[in-house]
């Protein structure tokens, strides 16, 4: 779990009974809980490939710039994401790399470019991405 602002405080609120006072705990700014990245839609084949099937797979909508677990991915919906992404690109990617480098979608299609796949793979993937 992470949290989705931290605010610095010098001491916490208390009750008079000395129990935290969440009533009197400072909302955070507007600014601390702007994304880091703005929403953005997939730019290639493989980006909206991959956008399909993360929004499948976490019932939101997701930007390129999106983290998979910041966005509601968990271990078992990691795992079933990259069984997908072997069956429809024929490349199997780590575990470890949606901690790293393709934790979105943008960082995961760059990964899938970078590999060779099998010819007919991208095609049978905008296949799957045109029924849906």
């Amino acid at each position: 779990m992470v949290p989705a602002a931290i605010v610095l405080l010098d001491a916490l609120p208390l009750t008079s009974s000395g129990k935290l006072d969440l009533a009197a705990l400072p909302q955070p700014n507007a600014a601390a809980r702007q994304p880091a990245h703005p929403h953005e839609l997939p730019r290639t084949a493989v980006e909206r490939a991959l956008s399909s099937l993360w929004e499948r797979l976490l019932h939101a909508r997701v930007g390129i710039w999106d983290n998979f677990f910041e966005v509601g991915g968990d271990s078992l919906r990691a795992l079933q994401l990259l069984d997908q992404i072997e069956t429809d690109f024929g490349i199997a990617i780590p575990l470890y790399a949606l901690h790293q480098d393709a934790a979105n979608i943008a960082g995961m299609a760059s990964r899938i470019d970078g590999a060779v796949p099998p010819p007919d793979t991208i095609v049978r993937a905008q296949r799957r991405v045109a029924s849906t």
